[in-house]
């Protein structure tokens, strides 16, 4: 079953056969369907069409009922499952529509939309997760101007887009990517001048996710406390930088791009944030902000000890030029993501996931001079001449991406493209039997060929708990992820809890980042 789904891994997997749960997230688009009833114990064909809303059995099975509908012939939808069950009815101790009680998650991918005067926040909400991980903050200051050309496939001039930072919001690749980490996405789109130092908009911001949060139409309740990832750009930079400041306990990371300037500076308590990974980024050619101050706010920030890392892009001008964000994506931020979210962000035993504190003794330091990185214990460098990064896989990009004085913008991409990175993410705490849980394969770096990924598999549950995991999955082509869903079997004994256990396997294709990922099997009878 699991090598079908590599190859469709841009749909939803639910109703699977056994009775299973919600499976996959969805792939970046919205329009982009839920797969009809996979046949009983994954025998039988799967059904359903990619672009096309899912056939019968979008919800089969839900509350962990005996056994799926047959699947059809290939392209064929299948019959739906039978016997579902009610959610919670016969889940266990964590309820059947999903670890501790909740409803099954919508199999599409949704927006809800909240205003107030001047202001409106856009929530994307991935398909297909029973938990919002997190949430990526764009911040949107009046109507800057963007060419929507440069989008590709995310959005076309038709849309009506503007502003830098709507780029990513409407973008499919950016939607796929942080969708496979447990990710939301939202969009402020701010007042110019009441929202210049970030306050108003971000009580805007807070208030909109407690909304979102109460509306059963989003069916995430997560999202009144979820953790988040906020991005700022150019002037969205001070917006970001003193929301971060005044909550800085919903902050899992922050990124500037091409942004800092003694504004932005003076918005930031070192002391205060020290603890915050952040990634700041200048541009060489920036003719608005001088990419100087990005390079002494990392300074300042690793001088106190902070968990800053960054440095200036090479060749690209203060809106990142033509295809800017592009760059960005394909060689820095995601790989930062990598490095970062899954440390960050851990499940707690409320099943919502919580911001853990990184020890910067963890972590692993460069020098800014000479490029030379080490373990942070074993740094011989000058401190304040330094960057940190979570994770040693991070260092090798990070040279390759900036030691080059006045490479174009597509040599440094070219030089980060030569890493591929891969985490694997649980976007589940845990599962009762009968239900799916998924686990995400996720990539940074070249997604222009498919990438086999090997994977190991501990914990305490064996397989006479659980089916569905492999050893290799494939990420295919123009993809970020795939999804590798584990299905707990039903059985008459009761083992009580245990546990899965997935990590990245060594291999010269590919380098792996972030923790391993544990998913929960309450083996109750």
């Amino acid at each position: 079953m699991v090598a079908a789904l590599a190859a469709v891994s841009s749909l939803v997997v639910v109703g699977c056969g056994s009775g299973g749960g919600a499976g996959s997230p969805p792939g970046a688009d919205d329009n982009e369907g839920g797969m009809a009833g996979i046949g009983a114990k994954g025998g039988a064909d799967m059904g359903g069409r990619a672009g096309l809303d899912g056939g019968a059995g979008s919800f089969a099975g839900q509350g962990g009922g005996p056994a799926g509908g047959v699947g059809g012939s290939a392209g064929t939808p299948g019959t739906a499952g039978t016997n579902g069950g009610n959610s919670g009815s016969e889940g266990g101790a964590f309820g059947g529509g999903g670890f501790g009680g909740q409803a099954p998650p919508a199999s599409a991918s949704h927006e809800h939309v909240y205003t107030e005067g001047a202001r409106k926040l856009s929530v994307w909400i991935p398909g297909g997760l029973r938990t919002i991980k997190g949430v990526w903050v764009n911040w949107k200051r009046g109507a800057e101007p963007w060419n929507i050309g440069e989008l590709g496939d995310g959005v076309t001039s038709g849309d009506g887009v503007s502003g830098g930072s709507a780029v990513q919001y409407y973008h499919k690749e950016w939607r796929e990517f942080l969708a496979s980490l447990g990710l939301a996405v939202a969009l402020l789109d701010g007042n110019q001048q009441s929202d210049s130092t970030g306050i108003a908009g971000g009580q805007f911001t807070l208030m909109s996710l407690n909304k979102a949060a109460a509306d059963a139409n989003v069916g995430h309740p997560e999202l009144a406390n979820v953790p988040l990832i906020v991005w700022g750009h150019s002037k969205t930079t001070v917006l970001g930088a003193s929301f971060v400041n005044a909550h800085p306990e919903r902050v899992a990371a922050f990124i500037q791009y091409h942004g800092v300037d003694n504004v932005a500076r003076s918005m930031v308590d070192i002391a205060k944030l020290k603890n915050i990974p952040m990634l700041l980024l200048g541009g060489a050619n920036d003719n608005i902000l001088d990419p100087q101050q990005t390079l002494d706010m990392i300074k300042a920030g690793r001088s106190a000890g902070a968990q800053w890392g960054g440095g200036v892009e090479w060749g690209l001008p203060h809106g990142g030029g033509n295809g800017a964000l592009f760059y960005v994506r394909k060689s820095i931020i995601f790989p930062f993501l990598l490095a970062t979210i899954n440390k960050r962000l851990q499940f707690s035993s409320a099943n919502v996931a919580a911001i853990q504190d990184i020890a910067s003794a963890n972590g692993f330091v460069g020098n800014l001079s000479t490029f030379e990185f080490s373990a942070a214990p074993s740094f011989m460098g000058n401190v304040a001449d330094s960057v940190w990064f979570a994770d040693g896989a991070m260092m090798p990009l990070w040279r390759d991406y900036f030691r080059t004085p006045a490479q174009s913008s597509q040599a440094a991409e070219a030089s980060a493209l030569a890493h591929t990175l891969v985490t694997v993410t649980a976007l589940d705490r845990g599962v009762t039997e009968g239900v799916t849980g998924t686990f995400s394969v996720t990539r940074a770096g070249d997604i222009s060929k498919s990438l086999m990924v090997k994977l190991n598999v501990s914990g305490t549950a064996t397989t006479d708990d659980y089916e569905g995991l492999s050893t290799e999955v494939t990420i295919p082509v123009g993809k970020h992820h795939v999804a590798v869903p584990l299905v707990a079997k039903r059985d008459s004994r009761a083992e009580g809890m245990e546990s899965v256990v997935l990590s990245v396997a060594a291999d010269a294709a590919y380098t792996s980042i972030g923790p391993s990922a544990t998913m929960l099997v309450d083996d109750a009878p």
